[in-house]
């Protein structure tokens, strides 16, 4: 995998870019669950007519709040990541709140 980064707005802000050499047309595609469930059952209904498999990044409070969602999600063969317990704003914290 190639790590590059790249200068954004005015502030010149820089962000990882995340990227790997292929021979074919691949996308990965991931969501981020924080809070809200109300459009689940679409999401997955559209993804699933299209053959498509996503990664979702679930805050703990959001799984605590709509467990039922979570089985539909993990049920649908969906891959599951951390997004933190409460989504915190990273760049609000300092340092050791960060590493906590």
């Amino acid at each position: 995998m190639l790590s590059k980064t790249a200068a954004v707005s005015a502030a010149k802000k820089k962000l990882p870019i995340y990227c790997v050499d292929r021979d074919d047309n691949k996308i990965a595609i991931s969501f981020d669950a924080a809070w809200g469930a109300d459009d689940t059952d679409e999401l997955l209904k559209i993804l699933e007519d299209n053959g498509v498999l996503a990664t979702f990044f679930l805050c703990g409070t959001w799984i605590d709040d709509y467990p039922e969602e979570v089985k539909k999600l993990y049920e649908a063969g969906h891959d599951i990541g951390n997004h933190s317990d409460s989504h915190p704003h990273g760049s609000q914290l300092t340092l050791e709140q960060n590493k906590a």
